[in-house]
């Protein structure tokens, strides 16, 4: 159980202290995997008129599929650590022009400023990383809590274990994270992400249902794939760098020729790259009774 927070990585770093969530590469992240993360979002089954909390919203790239979802009767909540996301939240709303009201606040997942069964629904997407165990647990009891009887939470998270760039060695990934595991809690988030079902049945929850989806790239990339790839492979490569992570000194020279960009030697400028990353996506519904 991861017990204690350490220092986050420092690449594109959140006012919230998330690593990997400042507003440039959220979007970059979200544009690349659009078509994926929406077919899994819409793959929940928000229906029309449902009210949906949005946990961990993010820059709200997520709430224009969840407006399809509800319709115009329907209503959203986006809540988000960060005030700066919470801010690009109510400019975007009123440019993509939303016909189901959507409600901002800038909060924690850890203790929702909500009553007891307000939704229908709580969608929460590459939030629950950069929480311990004990805060996982906590944070899907107040998901449970916020939802109606019978209602769902559905949870995505990355699952770090799927992460591959060929031709590159397919271990170099693996033998980083093995070193790094126990340090960030991001890292262990997304390497407790398979076992999502069992976190969300422990939580109460029923009937859950879990499904990986596979994002898959090939050179020559778009602008987005571009600025995601260069993004994860700099925040690598500024780990493998530290005196005190034990890889092999031949992965340090590879993770050293990733903080450039501009080298032929950098990933991104391989003519034949294939880039894969995995996501977990776990759907539960509230007990129609009590919870004991």
């Amino acid at each position: 159980m991861v017990s204690e927070r350490q220092p986050e990585i420092a690449a594109s770093t959140s006012s919230a202290g998330h690593a990997m969530a400042a507003g440039t590469y959220l979007d970059a992240h979200f544009e690349m995997c659009r078509p994926e993360y929406e077919a899994m979002l819409r793959s929940v089954g928000l229906q029309p008129t449902w009210s949906v909390l949005d946990a961990g919203c993010g820059r709200g790239n997520y709430l224009p599929v969840i407006a399809e979802a509800v319709g115009p009767t329907g209503m959203i909540a986006a809540l988000d650590l960060a005030p700066e996301n919470i801010a690009t939240v109510e400019q975007s709303v009123v440019e993509w022009g939303l016909l189901p009201p959507v409600t901002t606040q800038i909060g924690s997942v850890l203790a929702l400023p909500f009553p007891d069964g307000s939704f229908d629904a709580v969608w929460c997407a590459n939030t629950t990383q950069y929480l311990t165990d004990d805060e996982l647990a906590t944070t899907l009891g107040e998901f449970r809590r916020v939802v109606r009887p019978g209602r769902l939470v559905a949870v995505k998270e990355g699952a770090s274990q799927h992460l591959m760039y060929a031709p590159a060695d397919p271990l170099i990934y693996a033998r980083l994270l093995d070193a790094i595991r126990d340090r960030y809690v991001s890292i262990a988030g997304v390497l407790r992400s398979p076992q999502a079902r069992r976190w969300l049945e422990a939580a109460g929850l029923e009937a859950v249902w879990q499904r990986t989806t596979l994002i898959e790239r090939w050179a020559p990339f778009d602008r987005f794939a571009r600025e995601r790839i260069i993004a994860s492979l700099a925040s690598l490569s500024d780990i493998a760098a530290r005196d005190d992570v034990g890889i092999p000194e031949r992965d340090k020279v590879f993770w050293s020729r990733q903080r450039d960009p501009a080298s032929p030697e950098h990933l991104v400028n391989q003519p034949d790259l294939y880039w894969c990353e995995g996501h977990v996506l776990a759907v539960g519904r509230v007990a129609d009774r009590p919870v004991l």
